[in-house]
């Protein structure tokens, strides 16, 4: 049996046999190791027996109770101290929300929104491009000019004149210059020819309506003019 001693209150006190911390006599547990002392009281008390085979060792009660209080704070670690958490429960649902609510915002956005500003953008696109396209012209009426002695006159049928020869200059002329095609705006409307320019005096103006096709306007409506 272990040593008892009497503590400083009157209590019989005695020592662990597992940790060797000052516990009460009468306690069936160590409060600081958690060892199960009765367990280890009525091990402590087995001796070696004889079987018909000779003597067998019976485990000393001390190194038995020690592994069974260790397995017993294993599994007390594994189980009893795990914490019980699940994150997916409450951030996984969140995320979940704030996902869903993104794509609610975008799709709406796209909706509403994403027509218009298309549009804007793919007038502007047309818009950019009158220039360009004018750019081609003017380099077939200088090549024209070269050709001929001239620039083609309105009686003429105008910017036609790069496409098939007028009557009065099949000797001279040197085409086509352009393919037909070249001769239209991005909307699909042929450019306006004036061989007396009355934006760019003294040479010729070319000019596009925009996607009306009339005279004045804004946006991609306003009339676009050759520099």
């Amino acid at each position: 049996m272990d040593s008892v001693q009497t503590g400083g209150k009157g209590d019989a006190m005695k020592k662990c046999p597992f940790c060797a911390e000052e516990i009460k006599a009468e306690a069936i547990k160590c409060r600081y190791c958690g060892s199960n002392l009765v367990e280890h009281d009525s091990k402590s008390e087995t001796t070696n027996t004889v079987g018909p085979d000779g003597p067998q060792g019976v485990e000393r009660g001390d190194n038995a109770s020690l592994r069974a209080n260790r397995t017993d704070g294993l599994r007390r670690t594994v189980t009893d101290d795990a914490p019980l958490c699940h994150p997916t429960s409450s951030w996984g649902f969140l995320a979940g929300v704030f996902t869903f609510a993104i794509l609610i915002a975008v799709g709406y956005w796209i909706w509403a929104l994403g027509p218009q500003y298309l549009g804007e953008r793919f007038a502007k696109a047309r818009t950019d491009l009158g220039k360009p396209r004018m750019a081609l012209i003017e380099n077939a009426l200088k090549n024209f000019e070269l050709d001929c002695g001239r620039l083609p006159d309105e009686s003429e049928s105008g910017l036609e004149a790069l496409l098939e020869a007028p009557p009065k200059l099949k000797d001279k002329w040197k085409g086509p210059y352009l393919q037909k095609s070249q001769l239209l705006d991005p909307w699909g409307n042929p450019y306006i020819y004036m061989r007396e320019g009355r934006v760019n005096v003294g040479t010729f103006d070319l000019i596009s309506y925009g996607a009306d096709g009339q005279p004045g306007g804004e946006g991609d409506n306003a009339d676009i003019v050759n520099d």
